[in-house]
């Protein structure tokens, strides 16, 4: 019985990775069509970290911009972003910061510091600070031409498009967590955290 049921866990682990992938890929794709002042390309990545723990969320930050680059290709430099994202989230995860308001806003605060410190060196040594791939671009673009410097420009619009980005990122993640139920809720290592009620009754009965 207990191998059977370790067995499935994993399996449920291993099920949410191509399914975190596949939301971060839709995520990223219409963010660049649309050249939304968003990019929607680590919900995904955020989702999988916070319930399966920091590796599970670097494998899907890696993968899917590796994915992504096959129709955008600047997404691919931005891996490092998205697998720090993953690692930091898991971290967060295993405390069970998405169980409440206030611990997810928390998490949106560290992932926005993550992603600033980590995204505009790329942007700007990669790209030379526009991708032309998404509204953060367009805003780059605005700035450089009222005459700030580059550097000071890519910060600008990486300061207004990360912030809305990661705030919505972890909200959605956040209600993505309550629509779970209690019982598929176990088939995850954080699950527990996220349980709503009877916890003490779940960790008696997984013990």
């Amino acid at each position: 019985m207990k191998s059977k049921t370790k067995m499935k866990y994993n399996l449920s682990v291993i099920l949410l990775i191509p399914l975190g992938i596949a939301i971060n890929f839709v995520g990223a794709n219409l963010a660049a069509t649309l050249k939304l002042p968003v990019y929607l390309d680590v919900i995904g990545t955020v989702f999988t970290a916070a319930l399966c723990g920091p590796w599970i969320g670097v494998i899907t930050g890696v993968v899917s911009n590796v994915v992504t680059s096959v129709t955008n290709p600047t997404q691919l430099p931005y891996l490092v972003v998205s697998a720090a994202i993953g690692l930091v989230v898991g971290i967060c995860g295993k405390k069970g910061m998405f169980k409440s308001m206030i611990g997810t806003f928390i998490v949106g605060i560290l992932i926005w510091l993550v992603a600033m410190i980590t995204s505009a060196p790329i942007t700007v040594i990669f790209f030379g600070g526009v991708t032309g791939a998404s509204g953060a671009s367009a805003i780059t673009t605005f700035l450089v031409a009222t005459g700030k410097g580059l550097w000071e420009s890519v910060i600008g619009s990486t300061v207004l498009t990360e912030t809305l980005d990661k705030f919505l990122t972890a909200f959605s993640v956040y209600f993505l967590i309550k629509s779970i139920p209690n019982r598929n809720l176990l088939r995850y290592p954080n699950g527990l955290n996220y349980i709503r009620e009877k916890k003490n009754k779940y960790m008696r009965g997984a013990k």
